[in-house]
């Protein structure tokens, strides 16, 4: 009964994982936040993606839609931060920092971001290619209706895995 009780009191006021703005706690870890810088971002677990209005902390599993000629920004608890373009759906962006590791489904339109050295950053999208970013200013955009993917980055390593050959990846730097 004491266990109950005091299970009770400390979730009194708990958010779930951020999705309605709270300010209770939560057992879930933030991997950091996102921020509407313009017009509409929504954010939130599959079934529950609800409008960012401002910012606030960002969880795993969490997808992301940019539209209405929105911007957003996401900040990973890491150092690793993604500007998300107009038109962007991302589906369960994960993250775990020991060893740092961010993962995206990118399903249409990009983001523009930066990778701090020792940190990972992988991006998948549906025609079957694969992006993983080390350390480095990056950008990454797929069309869906064309089913291309392009990848830049400026002072860093990008591998890209082409969708129609398995295995094979191609190293830039």
């Amino acid at each position: 009964l004491i266990i109950l009780l005091s299970t009770a009191f400390c979730c009194d006021g708990c958010t779930d994982n951020g999705e309605n703005g709270g300010g209770g706690t939560t057992t879930e870890q933030p991997i950091g936040s996102i921020a509407k810088i313009n017009a509409r971002v929504e954010a939130g677990h599959s079934g529950n993606i609800k409008e960012v209005t401002g910012s606030r902390n960002f969880y795993n599993n969490e997808s992301v839609r940019v539209v209405n000629k929105g911007k957003g920004k996401i900040d990973f608890n890491d150092g690793s931060m993604i500007t998300l373009y107009n038109n962007t759906t991302t589906d369960q962006v994960t993250a775990k920092f020991s060893p740092t590791e961010i993962g995206v489904f990118l399903s249409n339109q990009g983001f523009d971001g930066y990778v701090p050295d020792g940190s990972s950053f992988t991006v998948n999208m549906p025609n079957g290619s694969r992006v993983r970013i080390l350390g480095t200013q990056f950008f990454v955009v797929f069309d869906p209706n064309t089913n291309y993917s392009i990848v830049g980055n400026f002072d860093g390593t990008v591998l890209f895995t082409p969708p129609t050959v398995t295995g094979a990846s191609k190293s830039w730097s």
